[in-house]
């Protein structure tokens, strides 16, 4: 059963990190797709009790998402130590 989740845990990582692939490579990608990209590899470092770079996407995240509603916002985020 343990390694049954452990295959299903590394499969779901490669997903992930062919997906985040295709998103970063596409310059045309719209900001919304991008905001959703980071808050769920925020939440996978998260799960993998890697929290400052859960941190790190999460800020990524908000200032996307700022970027979708707003236009492109250049914020400057201070992670706090």
């Amino acid at each position: 059963m343990c390694d049954e989740g452990l295959k299903r845990f590394r499969q779901a990582s490669s997903y992930q990190a062919q997906a985040e692939w295709l998103v970063l490579q596409n310059k045309d990608c719209p900001f919304s797709i991008k905001h959703r990209m980071y808050r769920v590899k925020g939440l996978w470092f998260a799960a993998q009790r890697k929290f400052d770079d859960a941190r790190r996407c999460f800020a990524d995240d908000v200032s996307l998402s700022f970027s979708c509603r707003l236009g492109p916002v250049k914020a400057k985020f201070h992670y706090a130590s």
